[in-house]
């Protein structure tokens, strides 16, 4: 209903969901490696405790947005670009 009457634009414009926006794609495809690996060495250092288990899932979420920022970066975004040159006019 929102955006119909659009306050929609008000939040749409809120940078960090624009960065997420741009870079999901990125996170789709690395996000659940990253999650994994850094999830699972948490495991392993400090075992099934509760509370280290929601820092090291805080600790994913984070890593994986970083990752996916570089991933879109130096992989997505050049990819996109070189597309754009080679797509017949």
């Amino acid at each position: 209903m929102s955006v119909a009457v659009g306050t929609s634009a008000i939040w749409l414009t809120w940078r960090p969901l624009q960065y997420l926006g741009r870079v999901s794609y990125s996170l789709y495809l690395t996000h659940y490696l990253t999650s994994w690996i850094i999830v699972s060495l948490g495991y392993y250092w400090t075992g099934d405790s509760a509370k280290a288990a929601v820092c090291w899932m805080t600790a994913s979420i984070l890593a994986s947005i970083g990752v996916a920022g570089l991933f879109y970066r130096y992989v997505e975004a050049p990819s996109l670009r070189l597309v754009s040159r080679l797509k017949p006019s």
